[in-house]
């Protein structure tokens, strides 16, 4: 017999469990950087990095505890992945401009093929952000899931997550 839980999460659709993969992916690179750095040595033992390590654990666990709000059904839960998506439209966006405001010097940076290279990563990560925050506002399955009179949004959970998403993604 299958738990509710599990049951709340087989009636999800595809691009919420795209979602929940690139969430387990987060945690699994931080994870695996964690990792290479104790085997290595190169793990300072102090507060800053204690903190960093911290606010990088907190960053790649905010997509899977969003997940989870979502297979529980909470009320907050689709309100915050929507926030979630579009601050990283955001985060992508502000990345693609940064170089170009700040002023990017291809002769200590290696020629323009590192910034080319970035530049349109940035551009598809963000769009393909968009593209699921589109999504999630006119999904039909998530509609019936989660009637809109039964959500509300936690607009105090914004602020640390708009931090994370500055900071620790």
């Amino acid at each position: 017999m299958k738990s509710p839980f599990l049951q709340n999460l087989n009636e999800l659709p595809g691009p919420v469990w795209l979602f929940g993969a690139y969430g387990m992916t987060r945690l699994g690179e931080w994870s695996f950087a964690l990792l290479m750095q104790c085997v290595n040595g190169n793990l300072r033992l102090d507060g800053l990095t204690a903190g960093m390590q911290l606010l990088g654990l907190a960053g790649a666990l905010l997509p899977v505890a969003l997940l989870c709000s979502l297979a529980l059904r909470k009320s907050y839960g689709l309100p915050l992945v929507r926030w979630y998506a579009g601050l990283r439209v955001l985060v992508h966006g502000v990345a693609v401009i940064a170089p170009l405001v700040a002023g990017y010097d291809p002769e200590v940076s290696g020629g323009y093929a590192g910034l080319v290279r970035t530049e349109v990563l940035n551009l598809v990560r963000g769009g393909l952000w968009f593209g699921f925050l589109c999504w999630l506002e006119r999904s039909q399955t998530l509609a019936r899931l989660m009637p809109a009179e039964k959500r509300r949004a936690l607009w105090w959970a914004v602020v640390p997550m708009a931090a994370l998403a500055l900071f620790g993604m």
